[in-house]
């Protein structure tokens, strides 16, 4: 493990309840921490800008006449109609596509526009998801662990929080709720969850590792 992946480590261990909140474009996380369980809010934001356009009246229009009130099978109509959308839990395979698998430019502020401190940290992250995130992950499903598989998630899912790998959060999200509304020696019907987890990692790592290497030749142009 180099001095990178170790810092990242310990970091994260020491991380007690949880990093600050992360926010892009679309979306905001939240995590509240703990050595079991992992609690993420998510809050689609596509329409705000709707949403804050339409509250209040706007000086110098006169308001818009209030509709007549709807009768009680239309009210209930309504409410079926969008209870689908209003209890979505996560984003959908649509609009994860929107978003990177590390979000570089919020790594970058989060390091303060240090490039050099923020490639190290994606070094780290990507070989501590290679060298021990995976592996452990396998082992605990394996062996049918689910405490060490609830706490190897807690440590990813705060990793990932230091070098802004959002699309990782929504899996491990993703996951915990699925083994979360298994039986408890149920192994089985969280496999899917997994596999995907499994899958965006590596994906993470190789788009960190393709970003290392585009990098690379521009900092060698700039030292000539």
């Amino acid at each position: 493990m180099n001095e990178f992946s170790s810092s990242l480590q310990k970091k994260t261990q020491q991380c007690g309840n949880g990093g600050d909140e992360g926010e892009d474009d679309e979306f905001d996380f939240s995590f509240d921490y703990s050595a079991h369980s992992i609690e993420i809010i998510y809050t689609l934001k596509m329409n705000r800008d709707n949403y804050a356009d339409s509250e209040g009246s706007v000086d110098g229009q006169s308001e818009a006449p209030v509709p007549p009130p709807q009768s009680l099978e239309s009210r209930i109509d309504n409410d079926e109609s969008i209870a689908p959308e209003s209890e979505r839990l996560f984003p959908t395979p649509q609009e994860l596509a929107k978003l990177t698998p590390v979000d570089i430019k919020a790594a970058l502020t989060l390091y303060v526009q240090n490039r050099n401190a923020m490639a190290e940290m994606l070094d780290g992250y990507a070989e501590l998801v290679d060298t021990q995130m995976i592996p452990t992950l396998k082992t605990s499903l394996n062996t049918r662990n689910r405490g060490a598989l609830m706490e190897s998630l807690d440590f990813v899912a705060r990793a990932s929080e230091f070098v802004c790998a959002r699309r990782v959060q929504v899996f491990v999200a993703k996951l915990l709720h699925a083994i979360a509304e298994s039986d408890v020696g149920d192994f089985t019907s969280f496999q899917k969850e997994f596999d995907e987890l499994m899958t965006e990692m590596q994906g993470a790592v190789n788009f960190i590792r393709f970003f290392l290497q585009t990098r690379a030749p521009r900092r060698k142009n700039k030292d000539k």
